[in-house]
């Protein structure tokens, strides 16, 4: 399946009309025949605007791959590891804090 044969799939399913994407697109309404014809695809502005129009990604309209959803991964917080992280801080930071007065004390 070409560029324009994805584009036309995608009208058809959302009960479109050529001659209202080319509307809405601000293209000449043969445009999309010509690049059929000739086999090309219209500057990268104007399969955006297609792309957007039928709710499609331009990498699929231009390639037919559609993009891989990123994996979305899953982190599990162990709450016990972090409150000993934080009262191992608390407690250098009162150390800290303690030999500090004590040195100013002196």
């Amino acid at each position: 399946m070409d560029f324009v044969e994805r584009i036309d799939q995608l009208l058809k399913e959302k009960n479109l009309k050529r001659s209202a994407l080319c509307e809405a697109v601000g293209i000449d309404s043969t445009s999309i025949s010509v690049w059929k014809k000739r086999g090309t695809i219209p500057s990268g502005d104007v399969c955006l605007k297609i792309a957007e129009y039928l709710g499609a990604d331009v990498e699929y309209l231009i390639t037919g791959r559609q993009k891989k959803e990123p994996e979305k991964v899953q982190v599990k917080t162990d709450n016990s590891f972090i409150l000993q992280t934080l009262s191992a801080l608390q407690n250098d930071i009162d150390k800290t804090f303690q030999t500090a007065i004590g040195a100013l004390k002196k």
